[in-house]
């Protein structure tokens, strides 16, 4: 029981919902007296009703944009729409330029691990060395 329960609780940190509802019902039919099982399955149930809605509005959203992109279309001509695709497009700009920053920053902390893993081998400055040392050990595990 113990193990089904504190397995129900990882899952809820994980997010995993229904194998947490899973293992704490299944701990709750072994000790039905339990009350601190049955308050993890109403903070379960809680979190999926949480979920549920969530998900309602950003599909509801989803859905709703979706509908402004057609009305847009079919009624181009209005200056409204104009200034809808003009926020829409700033919008996506400013994510492609969010985007190239991280992917910037990523390069720079691979080149920074190289030459870091290179110094582990002792191949800084033209000092090549053939054996199997940490850097290489690194290299494989972290770099693929």
């Amino acid at each position: 029981v113990k193990a089904l329960y504190r397995r129900g609780l990882a899952k809820i940190g994980k997010g995993d919902l229904d194998r947490a509802k899973e293992d704490l019902t299944e701990a709750l039919k072994l000790e039905p007296q339990n009350n601190e099982i049955r308050q993890q399955l109403g903070v379960v149930k809680e979190k999926e009703r949480a979920d549920k809605e969530r998900q309602k509005a950003v599909w509801s959203g989803k859905l709703a944009h979706s509908e402004g992109i057609l009305e847009d279309d079919e009624s181009a001509a209005g200056s409204g729409a104009g200034e809808k695709k003009a926020a829409d497009d700033k919008v996506v700009g400013e994510e492609v330029n969010a985007v190239q920053e991280q992917e910037a920053k990523a390069a720079a902390i691979k080149r920074e691990l190289q030459k870091q893993l290179d110094a582990l081998e002792g191949r800084s400055e033209g000092n090549q060395t053939t054996g199997e040392g940490w850097g290489s050990w690194l290299k494989k595990t972290l770099l693929g």
